[in-house]
């Protein structure tokens, strides 16, 4: 290979291979908030670590970590637009202002409670459940979110590499 693969990055860990994927994994699969407000803690900050030492194999210590420092600010920023959004759904929620949520919204089935964005409306499609601003927000969470992280984490802020690059 002229170029690193997926493995090589994914599975290198201080120098050998391993099946062990997790071990370097800093964002998990979705960010979170709770990540982005704790990556000073010594765990994030280990991990952060690795890929210094594994992106090192081919690349400066110091292309890494300004590398890996601005894809997580690039991901807190990601985040934070993802955040004003998710407290503009929560408040006309509140304020009962999603389209049906007063007249013809359905009920969920037990144990879920009616939430704005939460599971009832990504799962159980009815009458004006979920209503287009969740619609949005969902696929914008789910979707455009992940996008942005993957993209920045694997050096390809278009999409995903080899796929939507």
């Amino acid at each position: 290979m002229n170029a690193p693969t997926c493995a090589f990055c994914h599975m290198e860990y201080q120098g050998k291979f391993t099946h062990n994927m997790v071990r370097k994994s800093r964002w998990a699969f979705v960010p979170m908030p709770k990540i982005a407000e704790n990556l000073n803690h010594p765990w994030f900050t280990q991990r952060k670590e690795s890929w210094v030492s594994t992106c090192s194999n081919c690349h400066s210590d110091s292309f890494a970590r300004a590398y890996l420092d601005g894809m997580d600010k690039g991901i807190v920023s990601g985040l934070d637009i993802t955040e004003k959004a998710r407290s503009v759904l929560v408040k006309l929620y509140n304020d009962r202002l999603l389209p049906g949520q007063t007249t013809n919204r359905p009920a969920p089935p037990a144990p879920e409670k009616d939430d704005a964005g939460g599971f009832f409306q990504l799962f159980w499609q009815k009458g004006n459940n979920p209503s287009a601003i969740e619609y949005v927000f969902a696929d914008m969470w789910e979707h455009h979110q992940i996008k942005h992280y993957k993209g920045l984490a694997h050096m390809n802020p278009g999409g995903y590499t080899y796929t939507e690059g």
